[in-house]
């Protein structure tokens, strides 16, 4: 059996042993009978282990919080699966979870801070406590607004919520006044996918102490 490595390292596989590979786990194992249901079931249970130590150590993180809430009851038992076909999809399920970047507490804390890093070299101050409302705000932006990470608009949208967050005290008011003025100057540079829709300022893009109390106090009410 394969040493299992944790974190950032299980990316490289080194968790998964001889008996079934990482590429051999796939839908056409359903129908790979050179594989016995014995040694799907010893693996299963052998990485549904590695992974609910890894949400255990998830659980109450505020950086894990997303990876977490897809996964709040974990990996089904064996006995919750019926038939070889839930067993390979299981199996699918769990062994994308343990590769995925985001797949370990320290993952996610080494990716974390590669992304700081990586915004700090653009000039934009993310501190950690404020990276999932800075993802919240660019993710939302990017549906709204339909433009490519690393563009343009993509910069301007940074900026204005790092001035904002950095600013403090943000209200409604300010909020919509500085969207309106990152818009206009994204669309004078001739970006015509980007179009200016009316946004509601989203306290999950802020920490509440970034707030003006009064504009928490109301957006706690229309919750």
């Amino acid at each position: 059996m394969a040493r299992y490595k944790k974190g950032a390292s299980a990316r490289d596989f080194d968790l998964f042993g001889q008996k079934l590979p990482f590429f051999s786990i796939h839908p056409g194992l359903v129908k790979a009978h050179a594989v016995s249901d014995e040694t799907l079931r010893s693996e299963y249970t052998r990485l549904r282990d590695i992974a609910q130590k890894r949400l255990k150590r998830m659980a109450g993180k505020p950086e894990a919080r997303e990876t977490y809430a897809q996964h709040p009851v974990g990996f089904p038992k064996i006995r919750e699966l019926e038939g070889r076909g839930d067993l390979v999809k299981a199996l699918i399920d769990v062994s994308s979870f343990l590769t995925a970047r985001r797949g370990s507490l320290s993952g996610i804390q080494a990716t974390n801070k590669q992304i700081i890093q990586s915004m700090a070299k653009k000039g934009v101050s993310v501190r950690k406590e404020d990276l999932r409302n800075y993802g919240n705000f660019m993710n939302t932006m990017r549906k709204l607004y339909h433009f490519e990470q690393g563009s343009y608009a993509s910069e301007q949208f940074q900026e204005l919520w790092s001035k904002l967050n950095e600013s403090g005290n943000v209200t409604q008011a300010q909020y919509e006044k500085a969207m309106k003025e990152t818009i206009a100057s994204i669309q004078s540079e001739d970006t015509p996918r980007i179009k200016a829709k009316a946004r509601k300022l989203d306290a999950s893009f802020f920490r509440e102490e970034q707030l003006n109390p009064r504009t928490a106090k109301a957006l706690k009410r229309k919750k």
